[in-house]
């Protein structure tokens, strides 16, 4: 694992994959290479959505992937006519590139990112 990530979030990674409750984004390169992916999910109240698991790949970092695979999640779940707001549950490593500050999105908690 990275030192966004800690072992223990893999297996909620998986789990989250296994049981997908919201659309699901991949970024591939032209030649089909992934380099992004992040989704979104309506919470048990039916109006607060999560922005869930966004990350990219480490060697395209800095090139604008991040807020393109944030904006496109953003603008899907303004649609949804139920939404009243979005939470960002970034770890504390990634809050910097995360979608918290922008209009609208709260973080919901700090996580202390990965020792190195």
């Amino acid at each position: 694992m990275g030192e966004y990530f800690t072992e223990g979030e893999r297996a909620e990674f998986v789990q989250f994959l296994d049981e997908m409750s919201g659309p699901y984004l991949v970024l591939e390169t032209g030649s089909g290479e992934v380099v992004g992916c992040g989704g979104y999910a309506f919470r048990d109240d039916g109006k607060t959505v999560d922005l869930c698991w966004g990350m990219v790949t480490r060697s395209r970092h800095r090139e604008g992937l991040g807020r393109v695979l944030t904006e496109e999640r953003l603008r899907r779940i303004e649609k949804e006519p139920a939404a009243r707001s979005v939470r960002d549950a970034a770890p504390l490593a990634t809050r910097p590139f995360s979608a918290s500050g922008r209009p609208g999105v709260s973080i919901i908690g700090s996580l202390t990112p990965n020792p190195k």
